[in-house]
């Protein structure tokens, strides 16, 4: 069945409508194509008949030729029959940029491209021969560099992998039975796919470098479109296995199968939103196809669209405040393609189309775009009206309609950024999202921890997709440039090298000829090489996508050296069963200061992440402490300035309270006491080094001759 459905187009996955159960004839296809598009994708046996059934109403096909359209502006639809149910608000312009597939079904030229999140700049990324599987579905790594795609190309749907330049096509699965609609794991590490190669419809997952393979759903029914949940854990999906089809959760194992959604007609093709807080589902339980949204948990179900045309495939924004969608109109057989805040309110129609066209998912601004084998033109799309540009929110703003602070983070340096027991986020900074989160929402809890690779920071800052990153990124100009802003430097590191004690190594000119484990795509990656060619060491260099598969490699014996940041030498070092065993040579190759990043083009931003730094540093100088907060008056001039008790040091023109530096230090303590939480117990010690306190701060009993200061709070 999966052959066929590829086989048919993209509506039968991309848009998610395969979430019925009747088989349907001619003549039931004839007398409901109008209100059931979605059942009729799904049938194999009626699939040629849909789109039989549609052709008579439809406008002739173009030429073979496509080509280009005007450049399409955002606006408000004129169309009366098009209306949401919420009252219409102003549509904040989003970041990044939305990815859709477009083409004639009848001609079998379809193609991926990509445009602004408000209908403008369209180009294509790729295209795709009849004879191979028509582009379903397509997912992207959480970078935007690589897309996983299906492709009949060596004789059977398989799930293939293609790199940003369009070279370096890797077959990812290899199986007698199709194999169609690649999801990709927020840590780049997975892809999860629909397979028949155990008889039925399930989900499976593997890893990316094609080692390992498991079956996550067993049933005899059918089981698709499967959604991650933005940590990683779980998997949102469709499934018939009630009879219905219904929207379930289950772990990232595929362990915990929960029902979120029951109810006597379609729900399908589930998204789940990046701040993992809400699921955007299409479903015609109110007699026609529309898009809904429902907590996480599956409770508060509501309606976002309202209107006699067929409203499917959700995709959020990299924010969560804003949902695209593609709405088939019958009455004039056209594809458009909408965006609506994430409550319904602001539609603003991005495209109009002809030709099929189907919104699949929302990618940062970073994203490459892939060569493509022959040359191809745009989709012609008709222009809509220009409109007044919305002038895009503050941060601020949306940080606090959201109600939630982004942060983009480590989940695996322990003492920076890991998990405790109970899987809380922890970590120095960890710590420093929280202050934010207290300054600007008054609670240290209101965080979304979102896990990032090294490879992924710079395109998740430069999106905007989080509010900031604080995951041991060192402060360099190409950096801030390209990325974003650096707030503070609350971290001063060098890289250094960790080695057995057994080995003959005792510094860092005796590593010649070793063999060295790093992390690829880093700064530290291009250190070594630098240090190796300038002294001529003939060091065997093995890199690795993250620094636990470096940390792996060097556990194993497969390196004689590990290298990276010293703090993070230490953070590896103390998570092995016998630390002991290990040392950290005398010297660095580089200096590393680190601190958390905010993305471009919001200054009142920027200076307050920038401030809330400040307030962790002066804290420690004049000696407060989350137990000794004051809240009146103390005489202290300084002190009585920064917690807001007499005068200002800018808070006003922030849109901050006076007072936030009460809420930021009873949150989570000054500098020092963040500092000892997480990173004394490494044995990483502030007397003495750049980690202590600038010569002249005014406490008495605290580490001081170092570099951490910040600009004066006045």
């Amino acid at each position: 069945m999966l052959r066929m459905i590829a086989a048919a187009g993209v509506a039968v996955m991309a848009a998610g409508l395969i979430a019925c159960g009747e088989r349907l004839t001619e003549a039931d296809v004839n007398a409901t194509v109008a209100a059931r598009v979605a059942e009729a994708f799904i049938q194999a046996t009626a699939e040629a008949r849909v789109m039989e059934s549609l052709a008579p109403t439809a406008t002739p096909p173009p030429t073979a030729t496509h080509t280009p359209s005007p450049t399409p502006t955002a606006t408000p639809p004129t169309t009366a029959t098009h209306t949401p149910s919420p009252a219409p608000t102003a549509t904040p312009i989003p970041t990044g940029r939305i990815a859709f597939v477009s083409g004639d079904p009848e001609d079998g030229d379809f193609g991926i491209y990509v445009m602004d999140a408000d209908g403008s700049d369209v180009s294509r990324l790729t295209t795709m021969a009849a004879s191979e599987g028509f582009p379903i579905l397509p997912s992207w790594s959480p970078d935007g560099r690589r897309m996983a795609f299906e492709s009949g190309r060596d004789g059977n749907l398989e799930i293939y992998v293609t790199n940003e330049d369009g070279l370096g096509v890797t077959r990812l699965t290899n199986n007698t039975a199709p194999d169609v609609g690649p999801s990709w794991s927020p840590d780049g590490q997975r892809i999860a796919f629909l397979s028949e190669r155990d008889g039925n419809s399930e989900i499976y997952v593997k890893d990316v470098d094609g080692l390992s393979v498991t079956r996550l759903t067993n049933n005899t029914a059918l089981d698709a479109y499967p959604s991650w949940s933005p940590d990683g854990r779980r998997i949102v999906f469709h499934s018939e296995r009630d009879g219905n089809s219904e929207v379930y959760v289950m772990n990232a194992d595929g362990s915990d199968v929960t029902r979120l959604t029951n109810h006597p007609e379609s729900d399908y093709s589930p998204s789940w939103s990046p701040d993992g807080r809400r699921i955007a589902f299409g479903s015609n339980r109110d007699g026609n196809d529309e898009i809904y949204v429902m907590d996480a948990d599956g409770s508060n179900v509501t309606r976002l669209t309202n209107n006699t045309a067929w409203d499917i495939s959700p995709s959020w924004s990299l924010d969560s405040q804003l949902i695209a969608f593609t709405s088939l109109d019958l009455e004039d057989v056209k594809w458009r393609i909408y965006v609506m805040n994430a409550d319904g309110s602001g539609l603003t129609q991005l495209r109009s189309s002809t030709e099929f066209e189907i919104v699949l998912s929302w990618l940062p601004q970073s994203a490459r775009t892939i060569v493509l084998p022959v040359e191809m033109s745009m989709p012609t799309a008709t222009p809509v009206p220009t409109a007044t540009p919305t002038p895009a929110p503050l941060r601020l703003d949306r940080v606090r309609q959201r109600g939630r602070l982004i942060c983009a983070s480590n989940n695996a340096l322990l003492g920076f950024g890991a998990q405790d027991g109970a899987g809380n986020p922890v970590g120095f900074d960890v710590d420093l999202c929280r202050a934010v989160a207290a300054a600007v929402l008054g609670d240290a809890d209101a965080l979304d921890i979102r896990p990032t690779t090294a490879a992924e920071r710079g395109a998740v800052i430069q999106s905007g997709e989080v509010d900031i990153l604080s995951r041991n990124t060192t402060w360099t100009n190409s950096r801030d440039v390209q990325w974003g802003n650096f707030a503070q430097t609350m971290f001063y590191d060098g890289q250094g090298f960790m080695v057995r004690k057994d080995s003959s190594v005792s510094n860092l000119t005796e590593l010649a000829n070793a063999r060295v484990c790093v992390q690829q795509g880093t700064t530290t990656e291009l250190n070594l090489q630098e240090f190796n060619n300038q002294n001529n060491l003939n060091i065997d260099i093995l890199v690795y996508p993250e620094v636990t598969g470096a940390r792996r490699g060097y556990q194993n014996e497969q390196c004689d050296a590990l290298t990276t940041d010293r703090a993070a030498l230490a953070s590896v070092r103390a998570s092995f069963p016998t630390p002991d065993d290990h040392m950290i040579l005398p010297g660095t190759l580089s200096e590393e200061p680190l601190g958390p990043m905010v993305p471009h083009g919001d200054e009142q931003w920027y200076d307050i992440v920038k401030t809330v730094m400040a307030i962790l540093i002066y804290a420690e100088a004049y000696e407060v402490t989350s137990d000794s907060v004051p809240t009146a008056a103390t005489g202290h001039t300084e002190v009585d300035r920064l917690f807001g008790l007499e005068g200002s040091f800018g808070q006003d023109g922030m849109g901050l309270k006076r007072t936030i530096a009460q809420d930021v230090v009873r949150a989570v303590g000054n500098y020092g006491e963040i500092y000892d939480r997480h990173l004394t117990p490494l044995g990483l010690i502030r007397e003495g080094s750049r980690n202590a306190l600038w010569a002249g701060a005014p406490c008495n009993d605290c580490p001081k001759g170092g570099q951490i200061y910040a600009a004066p709070l006045r």
